[in-house]
């Protein structure tokens, strides 16, 4: 597949995403939002299309050396992945301010969940921008 296609499946797939995040995020209520929607939706649509490019771009890049040759359960586990990195992330900046940063189990909960649902839209998306190439 074209890198120019990865893009565009990642920038796709991140947007719904973003947007899925804040829509699960706001029944949920894990996260306390310091924002109005107009901005929120902003930047969950911007900050879903990075992590869209960063997944979508990962599997391209990793492309035949990732174990499983369907791209779901791939792009599942590059995405999972890097929500296990931002995660031990969070737990050492947990450790050094506590008062700031601290662990919360339905946080660690619905990031693991969204984590994989960017991954199931990143292989989504990505197969169909595979398809177009074809």
């Amino acid at each position: 597949m074209f890198w120019k296609n990865t893009f565009f499946a990642g920038i796709l797939s991140g947007v719904v995403w973003g947007l899925i995040s804040l829509v699960v995020n706001h029944i949920t209520g894990a996260f306390e939002f310091e924002a109005g929607f107009a901005a929120l939706v902003m930047s969950f649509t911007f900050a879903g299309a990075v992590f869209g490019v960063v997944v979508a771009g990962l599997m391209q890049l990793l492309e035949g050396k990732l174990p499983f040759k369907n791209p779901m359960p791939n792009a599942v586990m590059v995405s999972t992945g890097l929500w296990f990195i931002f995660r031990v992330a969070g737990v050492f900046l947990s450790t050094m301010e506590p008062e700031r940063y601290h662990v919360i189990t339905l946080e660690t909960f619905q990031g693991l969940i969204l984590s994989i649902v960017l991954g199931i839209l990143t292989a989504v998306f990505f197969r169909a921008a595979d398809r177009q190439t074809a």
